[in-house]
């Protein structure tokens, strides 16, 4: 110490000159920050109506090592701020080093840094909602996108920090210390892994407004798992919607659309209810891919959907380019549940049965899903099975109820009027036998169906059905002779 120009007094001269500090200082090319870890990112923008609309909120909670001028001594950070440029990390040389395509400022934070075994002191820094300039917004676009799709992502980060460390004597002011670093952190991945995305369950919304005679809306709950520590307030996000191999040829046929309303995505597992659509062909022709999806719905069967990210008209640009062709592949359930619930025979006069082999079929039908169904047709081959399990026919029966279809509520059951069916073999021991419990057990006797049906979703989609259903119980009443459909 040599004297103290602040306070003109002889008594803290002389106490300044009576200091003696001795410390090793580290090359000014060597000092800065040296690595930067990520342990959360969330990346969100500023909401409509705000002066700085749609510009992106940058949080975090990152881990910086720095190496520090003064290495002697321990660093108690009263403040530390600091301006960082994020760029794709660099190529090989001689290629030129990326340009930024984003920077930010960290507000001014304290800290008190650690000393790891690699002579580094590690910092805690935070940030919550901090503007990032956009110098490149594709490049920016690249760098989410690169969050979503990879399993590892990188970013360089570069920048100089200002640091004031409290020492025994005073604070200590170092500006412009060097911050570059290449920061990987695990990505998204794509939601390729097992069980990272997954449907769980598909409403159709008969009864919405939006019904028309194009459009038939459904709900879809959606799980996503996020491994990355990066969320994305996204806002909305939409893709569009086809059935994996349809058609067998050429490119899969879109025939729907599915939209995330307000979708954040936060690490860990997320759920979303999302609200879609299925639509018609541009002429008003049934897409067939929409039916077989539909079908398998109303079957029971599982669907493989491909979502394609589209543009949202309520989305955030930004993100709207990043959603650009991402896609997704996902299985879909569908409902438990067979159409047909039981089958009654009504025995008419001997005439009808022994000459014109005619019997008066009632079927019961039931609803599986959460919205109101016509049946337009019911195609079906009825046939028991003897104690060898051989199959026997019993007879089969086709109606077209297009002039008058049967509707079914939902979730309800409903009967048809006696239908006509052609017998066959009716007299052989095993028909016989199989009539026999029909009439005398209150279980019915066993049969089985197979055959097909056509279903109508709210007046829109024609949905063809195959029937594969059995062992299904089967009654015996007897009936004057009457007329029947067919």
């Amino acid at each position: 110490g040599v004297g103290s120009a602040s306070w003109p007094s002889s008594w803290v001269d002389t106490l300044v000159a009576s200091l003696s500090l001795q410390t090793d200082l580290t090359p000014p090319g060597a000092v800065g920050v040296r690595g930067v870890a990520f342990n959360a990112l969330a990346l969100g923008f500023a909401p409509a109506g705000s002066p700085s609309a749609g510009m992106p909120l940058l949080s975090l909670r990152a881990t910086a090592s720095l190496l520090s001028p003064l290495p002697g001594l321990p660093l108690n950070i009263t403040s530390l701020s600091v301006v960082l440029a994020l760029s794709s990390p660099a190529p090989p040389a001689p290629a030129p080093a990326p340009r930024p395509f984003a920077s930010l400022r960290l507000p001014p934070q304290s800290a008190v840094s650690v000393r790891g075994s690699d002579g580094l002191d590690s910092v805690n820094l935070t940030a919550n909602e901090v503007g990032v300039d956009v110098l490149d917004e594709a490049s920016f676009a690249s760098f989410v996108r690169e969050a979503f799709r990879k399993d590892v992502a990188s970013v360089m980060v570069t920048g100089l920090a200002n640091v004031t460390i409290s020492l025994a004597f005073g604070p200590l002011s170092i500006r412009g210390l060097p911050v570059s670093a290449i920061t990987t952190f695990k990505g998204m991945g794509g939601f390729r892994q097992p069980g990272s995305l997954s449907v769980e369950g598909i409403q159709v919304r008969a009864d919405s407004p939006d019904v028309s005679k194009t459009v038939l809306p459904v709900g879809f709950a959606v799980g996503m798992l996020n491994p990355s520590p990066f969320s994305v307030h996204a806002g909305d996000l939409a893709f569009s919607l086809a059935l994996a191999g349809c058609p067998a040829e050429g490119e899969e046929e879109t025939f729907g659309r599915v939209q995330l309303r307000a979708a954040s995505l936060l690490p860990g597992w997320n759920r979303f209810n999302a609200t879609g659509e299925l639509r018609k062909r541009p002429d008003g022709s049934d897409s067939p891919c929409a039916a077989r999806f539909l079908s398998n719905f109303v079957s029971g069967l599982p669907s493989n959907l491909s979502m394609l990210g589209v543009s949202s008209s309520h989305g955030v640009p930004l993100i709207n380019r990043v959603m650009q062709g991402f896609s997704l592949s996902v299985q879909a359930p569908g409902v438990a549940g067979d159409l047909v619930s039981s089958i009654t025979v009504k025995l008419l006069g001997v005439e009808e049965v022994l000459l014109h082999h005619r019997l008066h079929f009632r079927v019961l039908l039931r609803n599986p899903i959460a919205a109101e169904v016509e049946v337009m047709s019911l195609g079906m081959r009825i046939a028991t099975r003897d104690s060898s399990g051989t199959r026997h026919p019993v007879g089969s029966l086709f109606q077209d109820f297009s002039g008058s279809p049967i509707s079914i509520a939902s979730l309800s059951t409903a009967l048809t009027p006696p239908l006509c069916a052609n017998v066959s073999n009716l007299l052989s021991p095993a028909t016989a036998e199989a009539f026999v419990r029909a009439a005398a057990s209150k279980a019915g006797a066993a049969v089985m169906a197979e055959g097909s049906a056509t279903l109508r979703l709210a007046r829109v989609f024609s949905v063809p059905l195959s029937l594969a259903q059995g062992p299904l119980p089967a009654f015996v009443e007897f009936a004057d002779p009457g007329t029947c459909w067919g």
